[in-house]
């Protein structure tokens, strides 16, 4: 299985977590990027350049995550690593029960508008989860939203493009739990429902950073919004792709706990 995550607010760790959690479990398990992703820790080993190096790790440590991609270096204080080639990424799912992807990029930001060229989702996903960081409430859009001018767009889709001026004013706005909802669904998750090339394909909306009973709260009034969303687009335009609802997921102090909303 291949599960895609895309958005902003803990991408990062929730992949590692997901992936420990399986390796655990007996599973063959490879994470991997189409972006750029934070370099691991060494409890996960070294990194992979290639799927035949990935798969011999796995069968000298079977409980441990294999890491596949190259060393990026540093990057505004991070230590990176980027794709591998293509030929090399496509053999990785042959040799693993499954295989996470970060597909995107935000700057360690905890909600994202996309660009029109995001996110880079490999033709072989089978499950995407779009991710939010409940953090983001309360904040100002110009400190909490990686590609600011795009959420204005989202967000106010009458005050003209990114590129005139006009989104500035906006960018002191203060993020409610609509503004996550619609940047979510209009940003990531209706598009991707409407795109022929991704029907069959589950998409999964992430509320990550419910770390806290309010932020819990709050997460479940931001899935039924997005519920609202997506059951109103299908309304509007009939057959969409498979949305399965909102997991409100929290990973701190190395624990993992979440809920689903259907």
């Amino acid at each position: 299985m291949v599960i895609s995550f895309i958005g902003a607010g803990g991408k990062t760790t929730a992949i590692y977590s997901y992936a420990r959690r399986d390796s655990y479990r007996g599973k063959r398990v490879i994470i991997t990027t189409t972006a750029h992703m934070q370099y691991p820790d060494s409890s996960f080993g070294r990194l992979c350049t290639s799927a035949a190096e990935a798969e011999r790790q796995i069968a000298l440590d079977p409980r441990k995550p294999a890491v596949c991609g190259l060393d990026a270096g540093m990057q505004n204080g991070i230590h990176k690593i980027s794709p591998l080639p293509p030929e090399e990424f496509e053999k990785l799912r042959s040799v693993c029960d499954m295989l996470f992807i970060e597909a995107d990029g935000a700057k360690m930001k905890p909600i994202k508008a996309p660009d029109t060229y995001e996110p880079v989702l490999p033709a072989s996903t089978d499950v995407i989860m779009v991710s939010a960081g409940l953090d983001a409430l309360g904040g100002r859009l110009e400190d909490v939203c990686f590609r600011k001018e795009r959420a204005v767009e989202i967000l106010w889709p009458d005050t003209g493009t990114a590129d005139d001026g006009t989104a500035e004013k906006y960018f002191s706005h203060i993020i409610t739990d609509s503004d996550i909802a619609r940047i979510l669904c209009r940003g990531y998750i209706l598009p991707l429902l409407a795109d022929p090339d991704f029907y069959g394909v589950k998409v999964t909306a992430m509320l990550n950073k419910a770390d806290t009973e309010n932020h819990k709260k709050e997460a479940r009034l931001i899935a039924e919004k997005i519920k609202r969303l997506v059951k109103a687009e299908i309304v509007d335009r009939g057959r969409l792709g498979d949305f399965t609802g909102t997991n409100i997921t929290s990973f701190a102090d190395g624990t993992y706990e979440y809920e689903v909303y259907h």
